[in-house]
């Protein structure tokens, strides 16, 4: 018989809001190993959403991430082309552009320019998408706009480009 308080299907799943807790206190105290371990057990596209509900100061932490945090972050999200598969018509356009925008800025982060520019041409054409109501795509975030700028050919050379970087991840 399972112990006392368990049920025979296992522990109860923590509600999202438990685990944005806890992702935020993780991060707060810099245990970066325990912060990546707690984001790759959650389900598909889950880590990301996380990272999106993060506030900025807590998104602004990631920014002292070891490398090897960072590189574990860019893995959870996949590859561009991953984004635009049929079964990634089952996400709403809006999700699959933050999404996009999200991995493209833990990709410049990283130090992957090019895999950068990749995530923003997929956020690009994902939010220029009409929405399966027939209605014309939606406005395209500041933030895409901002990381198109930042991947352009010999933007790593313009002054203040660290520091836009990370104000990208501030305002995602």
């Amino acid at each position: 018989s399972p112990p006392r308080g368990a049920t025979p299907a296992g522990p109860a799943t923590p509600a999202p809001g438990d685990v944005l807790a806890a992702a935020q206190a993780l991060a707060g105290v810099g245990a970066w190993a325990a912060w990546l371990r707690l984001l790759q057990a959650l389900p598909p596209r889950g880590a990301l959403a996380l990272l999106a509900a993060l506030p900025p100061a807590a998104r602004c932490g990631l920014l002292c991430a070891p490398a090897s945090v960072r590189k574990g972050l860019l893995a959870l999200c996949g590859t561009p082309d991953g984004a635009r598969q049929p079964h990634a018509d089952e996400v709403p356009a809006s999700e699959r552009t933050a999404h996009a925008l999200l991995a493209g800025t833990l990709a410049l982060l990283a130090g992957r320019q090019n895999l950068a520019r990749e995530w923003a041409e997929s956020a690009q054409l994902t939010a220029r998408q009409p929405a399966a109501t027939g209605r014309p795509a939606t406005a395209i975030p500041p933030g895409l706009h901002t990381l198109l700028r930042l991947t352009a050919p010999g933007a790593a050379s313009a002054d203040e480009y660290t520091n836009q970087c990370k104000m990208l991840l501030l305002h995602l």
